[in-house]
């Protein structure tokens, strides 16, 4: 009777902390909210005329801590990902934008050859972004950190082939730069439905 009543409280407790979790494990890798809940959807500012491109991925160039604005000087820790020792063994975030303002952040490390499974949404973080004009878009994310989601604001700038996003990262302003690459459309005809 008491070990019938422990295990019912037992399954009770693991029970209410799984359904507490506000994110699931695709099959396919990624980590998803449950209901997503981007506050940016709602804000309807999308200029059509955006240059983000969408035919393509953006590849994490170069990253750097730095003041809050675009024309910062000041550089500390200014890497290249290509000589930086920290990825050598680590995954590469690559963008990959959609027309309908959706977009994904896969991690593939350096050797991996280029595949259409790679670019499979399921696989990677999801976001959405705004384009305020033809060339500041504002973005949101969900991240899966310390096995809980959380939304993650940033902002970038499109100059030419090149994507510059700034992010607070614990208290610190994150510089990266991605460089827009070019891969076969068929790789990238997967749709964002979230």
């Amino acid at each position: 009777m008491v070990k019938n009543r422990v295990l019912l409280v037992l399954m009770f407790i693991l029970g209410s902390i799984f359904s507490c979790k506000t994110w699931i494990h695709t099959s396919e890798g990624g980590f998803w909210p449950k209901k997503p809940k981007f506050s940016l959807i709602s804000s309807g500012n999308n200029n059509e005329n955006s240059r983000i491109n969408t035919v393509g991925i953006y590849r994490l160039y170069r990253t750097y801590m730095g003041e809050d604005n675009f024309s910062s000087n000041e550089r500390m820790y200014d890497k290249l990902v290509s000589d930086d020792e920290y990825y050598k063994n680590r995954p590469i975030p690559i963008l990959r934008f959609y027309d309908n303002f959706r977009y994904n952040m896969f991690l593939i490390k350096q050797e991996t050859k280029i595949s259409k499974k790679l670019f499979n949404p399921k696989s990677g973080y999801i976001g959405v972004y705004s384009s305020l004009n033809d060339s500041i878009i504002t973005m949101e994310s969900f991240w899966y950190v310390a096995d809980s989601g959380k939304y993650v604001k940033s902002r970038g700038i499109i100059k030419q082939d090149t994507l510059h996003v700034i992010e607070k990262v614990y208290n610190q302003i994150s510089h990266k730069i991605y460089i827009k690459q070019h891969v076969p459309s068929d790789f990238l005809d997967w749709k964002a439905d979230w």
